[in-house]
């Protein structure tokens, strides 16, 4: 995947044989994000891509090519996976005017947030302040 200002463009790699030399070529068909800022692949096995824009973040099945669901949550700046897949933490940047909750677990499945905390240090950071063990069955922030 590489970042453009068209956003995110998925590549596939063929790594060939014996007889045939390495390729690579770009995918089409995905849908476009043109204000994409973060892109990442589910943990696993790499089935869904999510994609952070102005808006919020889309999921996308690699297979279908087709946005699968959508957190509408403006102003993201860093996202993380947890380890199996089932959630993704955003973090954006603290309003010390609001003071509303900025790192956010959601569910990756269903787009409800799961739990809500006040971040003030930096956004970039605060979504690897999650820590998960990898079966996520305990957490600590």
């Amino acid at each position: 995947m590489a970042h453009t200002e068209q956003g995110p463009q998925i590549y596939t790699f063929d790594t060939g044989n014996q007889n045939q030399v390495e390729s690579i070529r770009q995918d089409v068909g995905y849908p476009e994000y043109p204000s994409a800022e973060i892109a990442r692949f589910s943990p696993l096995d790499g089935r869904l891509l999510a994609v952070s824009d102005r808006e919020g973040i889309h999921f996308v099945d690699m297979e279908t090519r087709q946005e699968t669901l959508y957190i509408g949550r403006p102003k993201i700046i860093a996202f993380e996976w947890t380890p199996k897949g089932n959630y993704v933490i955003t973090c954006e940047k603290f309003n010390p005017a609001t003071e509303d909750a900025n790192l956010i677990l959601w569910n990756a499945k269903t787009g409800e947030r799961a739990l809500a905390f006040e971040w003030r240090n930096s956004a970039k950071e605060g979504a690897s302040s999650f820590k998960f063990d990898d079966d996520e069955k305990h957490c600590a922030r």
